[in-house]
């Protein structure tokens, strides 16, 4: 670790987000729940619930640990699952990003495939003509499934709405270590919990926090 003032880390970045406590209330239809799944498929049944409750089609993204006729046999035909074994799909179907380039054979290079399938994510959505999608990680819950139904209403202002997680902080190391030290440490939205529109022009790099990479896109961003 360096010496260097104790300024260097920034404990928040909170000041980049509006706060929507001041926003008319409202709801809007989720078009999709779309979840990277990694670990094994029992993670999936959070995501089911909430897709048969708001009556939206989940699309399980599945690697590693899940595959895709887990994920049918799991839904047991009470959702409408859309479920793709991700190591199958075609090589070219997603675009090489410049980005992705410039970090290979680098120690920067990333090979986890969570960024790529948010990607995915966006191409089904904008192919489906879905206008308001949930990315959600396997392993986040959500009790009130009206919350995504409120942050979907408030993508009439907002890029992206991204709703806060309260009961493990989304970190890095460094971040851990600072509130560990006694730091003033906060969190930040990402794509664990992210209501996006399909308009937005950005994408996923592949990289650590590629979530953040895609909400530098607007400057219309807000915490639910």
């Amino acid at each position: 670790m360096g010496t260097g003032p104790a300024h260097s880390h920034h404990g928040s970045h909170i000041q980049l987000l509006r706060s929507t406590e001041l926003d008319p209330p409202g709801s809007s239809a989720v078009d999709a729940i779309i979840v990277p799944i990694s670990h094994p498929v029992e993670y999936l049944r959070t995501a089911l619930t909430l897709a048969r409750e708001l009556c939206c089609p989940l699309v399980a993204l599945c690697s590693q640990e899940a595959t895709a006729e887990q994920a049918v046999a799991l839904a047991n035909g009470d959702t409408d699952v859309v479920a793709i074994n991700f190591d199958g799909i075609p090589g070219g179907l997603l675009p090489k990003f410049a980005t992705t380039d410039l970090l290979d054979a680098t120690p920067f290079a990333y090979a986890r495939d969570t960024s790529a399938k948010r990607n995915a994510g966006l191409l089904l959505a904008g192919l489906m003509g879905w206008q308001r999608i949930v990315f959600l990680d396997d392993d986040i819950t959500v009790p009130k499934p009206a919350d995504l139904e409120r942050a979907a209403y408030l993508l009439n202002r907002y890029t992206a709405v991204g709703l806060a997680i309260s009961a493990f902080p989304d970190n890095s190391v460094v971040c851990h270590a600072h509130r560990a030290t006694g730091g003033d440490q906060g969190t930040f939205i990402g794509g664990g919990a992210l209501v996006v529109g399909t308009e937005s022009a950005s994408f996923f790099p592949q990289i650590y926090n590629e979530d953040w990479f895609f909400l530098i896109e607007g400057d219309r961003l807000c915490p639910a």
